[in-house]
């Protein structure tokens, strides 16, 4: 964990969950399902991530690499990865886990 001042009980309420809206983490995440995000945990290359960007919004992705420039990001779609300028992402938070539509619904 980055603050290893935090005893579990603090750390799990630092966890939080968002909803999926979109198709674009097919066929790894499907709409409707939630992700829980430890903002407290380290992210390394292979994680999922939920980015949030400086500028506002926020998206689920595999973090491919970082460096102190760029952060380079991928779905799991068929597509080229997305390379951000760091100064455009505001923070990488670590997904560490799900909860099924089913369940929730």
């Amino acid at each position: 964990m980055k603050n290893a001042n935090l005893s579990s009980a603090e750390a799990a309420e630092r966890i939080y969950c968002v909803r999926v809206t979109a198709g674009d983490m097919l066929p790894a995440w499907r709409p409707g399902e939630t992700a829980m995000i430890n903002p407290d945990e380290s992210v390394r290359a292979g994680d999922e991530v939920l980015v949030r960007f400086a500028g506002g919004g926020m998206v689920l992705r595999r973090l491919v690499d970082q460096d102190h420039a760029t952060v380079t990001l991928a779905t799991y779609a068929p597509a080229p990865p997305e390379v951000y300028d760091r100064r455009d992402v505001a923070a990488l938070h670590f997904v560490c886990g799900r909860i099924s539509a089913r369940a929730v619904a």
